[in-house]
């Protein structure tokens, strides 16, 4: 489960570089350039990491119910 936690975490950082990444491009260029960036793959790979990040917290809340049905984890812990 802290596999789980840990890619969920690493997507989530991606994603807030990705979008920093467009703010910086829409302050320091405009509007058009990052409407520009958006359609050459930049609403795609955003599209795709939040998929990702959304269906690795899904297995993990999975996992860990069921661990807890198992009694082989705790429900007050956090991981």
């Amino acid at each position: 489960m802290r596999a789980l936690a840990l890619l969920e975490l690493v997507l989530l950082g991606y994603l807030t570089y990705l979008l920093i990444d467009l703010v910086i491009v829409f302050f320091t260029d405009g509007v058009v350039v990052m409407a520009i960036d958006l359609v050459t793959g930049g609403a795609k790979t955003i599209a795709i990491v939040c998929g990702l990040a959304l269906i690795a917290d899904i297995w993990r809340v999975k996992k860990r119910d069921r661990l807890i049905k198992k009694r082989r984890l705790s429900p007050d812990r956090v991981l």
